[in-house]
């Protein structure tokens, strides 16, 4: 099968799953939602495309297609994206992102999936090719083995590391390589979705984008003959989205009380790692004591929090805003689609 179809102004050489579709159109309505605060369908079109609803009396006649991408059912098109980006800027980064393009691609298309993630930000890129600036040189970066690749996706936790890993196991895939997945790719991956699913827009979608992922990509294309008995087990991890969005946004909301950045509006996702390594050395008796309701101001002065804000004002030093200007890990809004 070889298809060619345009869905919000990408074009994808084999249509997309319906559950891709699907979790395509509910990231970029939630993202909107988010953004202007409106949780509805009917409120998103009240605001953005007022004029075409008709009201007579009691009667109220509108056109629904907000409802449908809330339920995932169309896919925005490209008038109405550009229409949106001009009042909610970002949406279209999220649309557009080189995720559904590379998660859609057959796996024994490998080209096809590395000109995908040439796409991602040059620190991504780094991580993939040996030559991340000549876009016209596809060979994966060697000399960078797969386990530290994925122990630094993991820590980025953004759209585009979750790209990039996707990409890679594929290429995993392709050349049946089940223990690269399993061991390598598997755990760090789940981490990484773990940290990203903790702000919106991905925590409306979290269990979705999860078993989407992990039925695809984690699951399904392995041949577990291939893999020892210990490997093999079906009794190993298990994730659970609402204990950790819940964890990840007490992460947060703990670096936001200590006013931990000084250039950062939100918490970024690809500081998490520091900021989960440290918060797991704080007693639990400590916490528990300084701490009113959801107030943690009175830990600023516990040496293992002193620790922690050093450290991540260094890391906030080398990882400026700027860096992640046209995209999503920061809780910046992105100022171009991909």
């Amino acid at each position: 099968m070889n298809t060619k179809e345009t869905l919000g102004g990408n074009r994808f050489d084999v249509a997309p799953s319906k559950s891709l579709r699907s979790l395509r159109s509910k990231v970029w309505f939630h993202f909107v939602s988010h953004k202007t605060g409106l949780h509805t369908g009917y409120g998103l079109e009240n605001f953005l495309e007022s004029g075409r609803i008709n009201r007579s009396g009691s009667r109220l006649t509108r056109p629904c297609k907000y409802d449908r991408y809330k339920r995932g059912l169309h896919i925005p098109r490209k008038r109405t994206s550009e229409k949106v980006e001009k009042q909610v800027p970002g949406a279209r980064y999220y649309l557009n992102h080189s995720f559904w393009e590379v998660a859609e691609t057959p796996a024994e298309s490998e080209i096809a999936i590395y000109r995908s993630l040439r796409r991602l930000r040059p620190e991504i890129k780094r991580l993939i090719f040996d030559n991340y600036r000549d876009s016209r040189m596809i060979v994966r970066n060697r000399s960078v083995g797969l386990n530290e690749t994925f122990k630094i996706l993991s820590c980025e936790a953004d759209f585009d590391a979750l790209a990039a890993a996707i990409g890679l196991i594929q290429v995993e895939i392709h050349h049946k390589n089940p223990y690269g997945i399993v061991v390598l790719c598997a755990r760090p991956t789940e981490i990484l979705i773990g940290r990203l699913i903790a702000k919106p827009p991905f925590s409306e979608v979290a269990d979705e984008l999860y078993q989407y992922v992990h039925t695809q990509f984690l699951e399904h294309p392995i041949d577990k003959s291939y893999l020892p008995d210990s490997l093999s087990s079906d009794d190993g991890y298990r994730f659970d989205s609402e204990f950790t969005i819940n964890r990840y946004r007490f992460l947060m909301k703990l670096a936001s009380d200590l006013e931990v950045f000084r250039k950062y509006k939100d918490i970024p996702t690809a500081s998490l790692h520091i900021i989960e390594r440290y918060a797991s050395q704080l007693p639990f008796e400590d916490v528990r004591k300084e701490c009113i309701g959801d107030n943690y101001s009175p830990l600023r002065k516990h040496p293992i929090m002193r620790n922690m804000k050093r450290c991540l004002r260094r890391w906030e030093k080398h990882h400026p805003p700027s860096m992640y200007a046209n995209y999503s890990s920061t809780g910046q809004l992105p100022n171009r689609g991909q």
